[in-house]
């Protein structure tokens, strides 16, 4: 069948023996003029009149009109190949969409594309930011970060916030351990928390277990009451990485990597810095110049080191102490 021009245009059967007249939209579905439909084709009806026979063909009065006006508007059909028995021409297979018609008048169709509403959310909010989990890591993200307290994120994806020394040595080092003047000596230790970080008039220990923290370095030092560099003496100690869940009941001897500020500078390291270990101990960051499990080392009240001089305690006994990681 011919419509304006544009031949080969099927109409279902439904339509059998009807009768349009006048300017008209027929949808492959049958529907007529001006309502929004589903179906990929439009057919422009002439204003002389056709009357459907039940093959779906016109019968009857010729269909005149302009091929611009009369023309088969397809939304998103496929025209698909004219099968060989020639029985009915080209095809027009349509896909099932939804789209308005904009304009009775000259027979245009709108889009069948419809837009669908924006999601703007990930471009206003942009990236989370990457969580770090100790203060090196904080550091590596942003070299410009300031020695302080800031949220760190710990194995369980839980906020906390620690302490960050990061203009000295390199920076990146999380405090772990904090002592005061206090009488209470326990809880105290790698795997105990107390305190705030904040409170600086009552002891601290982080509880560096349960953060999940890794590290292989320690920072062991005095605390003074000076802001800017809250200590006066230094020193630098390597560990395993598995320190705290492998030495939970044993002793590890250290790796001395000098003194790093005072002026302790022994020619072999500090005979009460070579081992540390015992990290189920909840009263104490354990530092000894032997294996016995004694409590020596980093208390609640300062540290206990049984020794005054240098060589053998560091100059650190009876002072308050701070312990970093790295």
């Amino acid at each position: 069948m011919s419509f304006g021009g544009v031949s080969g245009v099927r109409i279902p059967s439904s339509l059998a023996g009807q009768s349009y007249s006048g300017s008209r939209y027929l949808m492959h579905d049958g529907a007529v003029a001006g309502r929004t439909l589903v179906g990929g084709v439009a057919v422009l009806l002439a204003t002389t009149a056709c009357t459907l026979n039940t093959a779906g063909n016109g019968g009857g009065a010729a269909i005149d009109g302009d091929s611009s006006t009369g023309a088969v508007a397809s939304t998103s059909g496929t025209t698909a190949a004219s099968p060989d028995d020639g029985s009915s021409g080209g095809a027009t297979t349509p896909d099932v969409t939804t789209g308005p018609m904009n304009d009775a008048s000259t027979g245009a169709m709108a889009s069948s594309t419809t837009d669908e509403p924006s999601d703007t959310t990930s471009a206003s909010t942009g990236p989370e930011p990457e969580a770090a989990h100790s203060c090196a890591e904080l550091l590596a993200m942003d070299g410009a970060t300031p020695t302080g307290v800031h949220t760190l994120v710990d194995a369980e994806g839980v906020d906390y916030e620690a302490f960050c020394l990061m203009d000295f040595e390199g920076g990146g080092w999380t405090l772990v351990g904090r002592s005061a003047p206090v009488a209470a000596s326990e809880p105290f230790g790698w795997r105990t928390a107390r305190g705030s970080v904040e409170d600086m008039n009552d002891a601290y220990s982080l509880d560096a277990w349960s953060r999940g923290l890794s590290f292989t370095e320690l920072l062991v030092t005095d605390r003074t009451s000076d802001a800017s560099l809250p200590f006066e003496r230094a020193y630098r100690l390597g560990v395993a990485d598995d320190f705290i869940e492998n030495y939970a009941d044993e002793p590890l001897a250290t790796a001395f990597a000098g003194t790093l500020l005072g002026d302790c500078t022994p020619t072999n390291p500090p005979r009460m810095l070579d081992y540390v270990g015992y990290t189920e101990r909840d009263d104490v960051f354990f530092f000894r110049d032997n294996m016995g499990s004694s409590g020596f080392g980093l208390r609640a009240n300062g540290w206990g080191l049984a020794h005054n001089d240098c060589w053998r305690g560091a100059e650190l006994n009876g002072e308050q102490g701070l312990l970093f990681v790295r």
